[in-house]
């Protein structure tokens, strides 16, 4: 009574990525619930060159070995590549059976407290004490038949979990990240420099604009004056 998983990683092209989850699982989806579950979906996206995604599925093992087989193709298709493929088994042989050989002791052990109370022997407390034991035993019979079928769940269909991470590219938008911050502090820059000119002007521009005048009389009255004074013999 062996349980297994599996885990597969794909690597492709980022913008590929979240295609690639919806077909696996719509491919999950369409087998039916009798077949295949999809246990969880994840997609992270950071930008272009930084997209993680998972996919975790518990399927029947002969659908799952042919959906596995084509892991590979589907890769390809994608323009990518499997980078990982494992494989984990675990034995519960033993601990069905044991859950199992637990479960009868309890279910003959709960057949003859409800044999007793039926008869109602003794006193009042002495009834009350069986109920508060058959409760009990029925309590663990329910817990011993939740692990069961959960431990023969896992033997009948099996995990897989499946991660897709983006292949990296030559030129990304996070390589060219340096060369847009520069541009755009060189840009800012040549802003506040031009803005620097410009409240300058405006500051001087009528200092200027009064001076002017007022430079120009001065220079017309001092050439008069050269011009009117006597010159040496």
């Amino acid at each position: 009574m062996l349980a297994y998983s599996y885990r597969a990683g794909l690597e492709v092209p980022g913008w590929r990525i979240r295609p690639l989850m919806g077909t696996h699982q719509q491919a999950c989806l369409a087998a039916g619930p009798g077949i295949c579950q999809v246990l969880g979906a994840n997609l992270e996206s950071y930008g272009e060159d930084r997209v993680n995604g998972q996919v975790s599925l518990r399927a029947a093992p002969e659908w799952l070995a042919s959906f596995r087989a084509g892991l590979e193709g589907d890769a390809r298709k994608s323009d990518g590549r499997i980078t990982q493929d494992a494989t984990a088994t675990e034995d519960l042989t033993r601990a069905i059976v044991d859950s199992e050989a637990r479960l009868r002791a309890q279910k003959t052990l709960r057949d003859r407290l409800q044999s007793l109370l039926a008869k109602r022997p003794g006193s009042l407390a002495d009834l009350l004490e069986l109920e508060r034991e058959l409760a009990r035993v029925q309590s663990q019979i329910d817990a011993d038949q939740s692990a069961l079928a959960v431990m023969r769940a896992r033997v009948e269909m099996s995990v897989l979990d499946i991660t897709y991470t983006a292949r990296p590219s030559a030129v990304t938008a996070g390589a060219l990240a340096p060369l847009r911050e520069a541009i755009t502090g060189f840009l800012a820059v040549a802003a506040q420099s031009l803005a620097a000119i410009v409240t300058l002007t405006a500051a001087l521009l009528p200092v200027v604009l009064t001076a002017s005048p007022v430079i120009w009389l001065g220079w017309r009255a001092w050439r008069r004056r050269t011009s009117k004074s006597p010159q040496a013999p």
